[in-house]
């Protein structure tokens, strides 16, 4: 491969990039916090982050897109806490135990509130936690599962000015532990705390104005390439992450993950004005916090073991095709149209569609849930514990019942085999317009799901977009950007997203662990600011050589906490690493020896699966399985 050494002056001139922002000017990140203050998935905050991002990357001109993914995002609901004397206190839900919300039956809870500290065993001779909400410090390890095993019914959680990671990972805990956990700000948990130490009476009253809940989103990773010059045809990922998580979601600032992103927009604005040599591929990704989620639909997007997206599309047309045809199906309310129901069926999508199903199967679900609610009224009456007046309310709601299934009986004859002496025009008018209504309803739901499919396949096209651009180059090197600020030194490691280099993979890239060294030397901030740790680390299998910048020996106090804040970093040290990263940065990538110092080969493709579940809603009387 053509390998084109840069002249000294040129070299000379690399390493004394200029930057966008002054030394010790963190403005931009400061930016991007007043865009999004909190940055979980489920918040419509960081949706304006990804507006900025992408209107960013298509100032540039270059080429660029969007991968797009579904994603299941915690969505915070509100809540608080009423004391007796008329106040009223904000609460802030916690992250979810496994998958469950935590959220108050009902809405309300209305008890005694105690307050337990640090929920040592002093502190639980104090007071009982049977049945009572629990005040506790945020810094009280797991001792808030003791307080839920004696009888706790909600637990909130007292914050304090700076929170600890540690602390904060120990309030979620991995079973599906089913109570309302919330967190309140110093000052408001100093009011609740003097409540309960002045001995007041009168029970306090949690509301959740809204419930917690997971929502389905869309995730996007935006994505920009910038030609190379001499070395075009070998790419370089430098890519950061654009989501926060805490363990206040509503509260997720992430402003040291906030540093990286503008790491990221500073180096795409130098190469937007100074070309590479090598071709590069700006990314930002979305829901990083889940486990890497994004990063790894990214890299399955871009170099897929096999095209993943052969099955999808041929399932998404299949899908397609039949919604379109349900849809035109039931578009036409003709007696003709209702008449062919009956037995006719099509090969629409190469295998039998039964006219009347949906339409049918709409029916029977009604007519169970009718069952099950007569069902229960029978067992209510039987039971003899009902007034007068619910006896008689309850007996008129089963006539009503009877009637009903009485309706389906009657309309469920026109689509059966069994009953070919049963026409619609024999239905009473009332009937008739209700089948009809059904029909109108079934068009609707299948152009819905028509135009679901569209929007699928739109997204799958557009996903392979970045596969197909880059088709034919050599991916030289995957680099992600993690920089955080409890330590002063950076250094390179062999952990890029969710993949590693395996047996092997020191050699593809010890050439540039020796080069990386020796341009920190002679980059302003260097001795400082950068250490030599990429021969001491290992990894797992990788799919193309990749590295992560990021902090050494950083216990990263603040993260997934609240605390995570600009006022709560050394900025000036911040400012000054960031600094320090974009001119080492851009003077590594232009340095004439960085084209020959990983071996140009991936070491396999990343392994992409699809899956296609058929599940049965959650409804006990649903005969669908979408």
């Amino acid at each position: 491969m053509k390998r084109v050494l840069l002249c000294a002056a040129v070299w000379a001139l690399a390493a004394c990039l200029p930057l966008k922002a002054a030394e010790g000017d963190l403005k931009d990140v400061e930016h991007l916090m007043r865009l999004a203050p909190s940055r979980h998935m489920g918040s419509p905050q960081r949706e304006a982050l990804d507006r900025y991002v992408g209107e960013r990357f298509k100032a540039t001109g270059f080429e660029n897109g969007v991968i797009t993914f579904p994603t299941a995002a915690f969505v915070p609901g509100t809540a608080e806490v009423a004391l007796p004397d008329g106040s009223v206190i904000a609460l802030h839900p916690l992250y979810p135990n496994s998958a469950h919300p935590g959220n108050i039956p009902g809405g309300k809870w209305k008890g005694p509130l105690v307050d337990l500290g640090k929920g040592t065993l002093e502190d639980l001779q104090t007071a009982s936690p049977m049945n009572a909400a629990v005040l506790m410090d945020m810094d009280s390890h797991r001792a808030w599962v003791t307080a839920l095993e004696l009888g706790a019914q909600a637990l909130i959680f007292v914050g304090k000015d700076v929170e600890n990671a540690r602390q904060a990972a120990m309030k979620v805990y991995p079973a599906p532990l089913s109570v309302p956990r919330f967190y309140v700000l110093p000052a408001d948990g100093a009011k609740l705390r003097a409540w309960v130490k002045g001995g007041k009476t009168g029970a306090v009253e949690i509301r959740q104005g809204t419930p917690n809940r997971w929502a389905l989103v869309q995730a996007l990773n935006h994505w920009v390439v910038v030609p190379g010059r001499e070395q075009a045809d070998k790419v370089v990922h430098l890519q950061a992450y654009k989501d926060a998580l805490s363990v206040t979601p509503s509260m997720s600032p992430g402003a040291e993950s906030a540093c990286n992103l503008a790491l990221l927009l500073r180096l795409l604005d130098h190469y937007t004005r100074n070309p590479p040599q090598c071709t590069l591929v700006f990314s930002a990704v979305s829901d990083h916090c889940n486990y890497l989620r994004g990063e790894s639909f990214f890299l399955g997007s871009v170099y897929p073991e096999r095209n993943p997206t052969n099955d999808e599309m041929e399932q998404r047309t299949k899908d397609l095709k039949e919604a379109d045809f349900y849809a035109k199906v039931y578009s036409d309310t003709s007696p003709e149209q209702i008449a062919r129901l009956r037995a006719d069926s099509s090969m629409e999508t190469g295998r039998s569609l039964l006219l009347k199903k949906p339409l049918w199967d709409e029916f029977t679900y009604q007519k169970n849930k009718s069952h099950h609610r007569k069902s229960q009224i029978h067992y209510e009456l039987k039971m003899g514990k009902v007034s007068a007046e619910d006896r008689a309310r309850l007996e008129a709601e089963a006539q009503a019942i009877e009637a009903r299934l009485a309706d389906f009986v009657a309309m469920m004859s026109i689509l059966a085999k069994w009953s070919r002496g049963s026409k619609f025009a024999d239905l009473s008018a009332e009937r008739k317009a209700e089948f009809v209504s059904m029909m109108k309803q079934q068009e609707t739901r299948y152009r819905e799901r028509a135009e679901d499919a569209r929007r699928q396949i739109e997204e799958i096209e557009a996903n392979e977009a970045l596969r197909k651009l880059l088709a034919g180059k050599t991916p030289h090197l995957y680099l992600s950007l993690d920089l955080t600020f409890g330590g002063e030194r950076m250094g390179f490691f062999h952990q890029g997203s969710d993949v590693g280099l395996g047996d092997g993979g020191l050699a593809m890239v010890t050439p540039l662990a020796r080069l990386s060294v020796n341009v920190a030397k002679g980059v302003k901030g260097g001795k400082e600011f950068f250490a030599d740790t990429i021969q001491n680390t290992g990894g797992v299998m990788l799919v193309l050589p990749s590295l992560t910048l990021t902090t050494t020996a950083d216990t990263r106090d603040k993260s997934f906490t609240p605390s995570d804040t600009l006022a709560n970093m050394d900025v000036n040290r911040a400012a000054k690493m960031v600094g320090f990263a974009e001119r080492y940065l851009a003077t590594l990538l232009e340095h004439p020896d960085f084209p020959k110092s990983v071996r140009p080969a991936r070491t396999r493709n990343y392994a992409v699966y699809t899956f296609r579940y058929n599940l049965r809603r959650m409804d006990p009387y649903s005969v669908e399985i979408p």
